[in-house]
């Protein structure tokens, strides 16, 4: 039983990786991707409600419309967590306007977020993985997504 759930899970991650798109088939849609880099533990500003005795890391977010030929207006962003024992989703938020100045991708351009995203630990020594999902439409009518994934180990 644990092996055939293991292999569902490898195949459910490869087809949550691909634009919902690339998935129908049309090579007329946006590839939208995310990137998320510089994560810096513990540094200023320390982000609003995290408990105090915790650990935090504060990253950047990059998306980008990577086919030059569609843009992407973005509807709503979810950030989910798993580690020992939890496996929670934030509620899919719709302020993506808010956080980066525009809910647009042009083709083949990108957007950052205007301030760095968060997360918090309690210092357990356990590893956390953190998943960022971005949800939208290009252009031609087409549902894509954009993925970012990493993990931290919270000492």
């Amino acid at each position: 039983m644990t092996k055939l759930f293991s292999a569902t899970a490898v195949i459910l991650v490869v087809a949550f990786l691909l634009p919902a798109a690339a998935i129908a088939g049309d090579s007329n849609a946006a590839r939208i991707e995310a990137e998320y880099g510089d994560i810096r533990k513990n540094a200023r500003p320390r982000p609003p409600r995290t408990p105090e005795g915790t650990n935090w890391w504060l990253y950047d977010i990059t998306l980008r419309e990577k086919t030059g030929r569609v843009g992407v207006t973005l509807e709503s962003w979810q950030k989910c967590y798993q580690g020992v024992g939890i496996m929670v989703c934030d509620p899919r938020r719709r302020n993506i306007k808010e956080l980066f100045g525009t809910d647009r991708v042009p083709p083949g351009g990108m957007i950052r977020l205007r301030r760095s995203a968060w997360i918090w630990a309690e210092p357990t020594g356990n590893y956390y993985k953190v998943r960022g999902t971005y949800y939208g439409r290009d252009d031609n009518g087409n549902k894509v997504k954009a993925v970012y994934r990493f993990g931290v180990t919270s000492n």
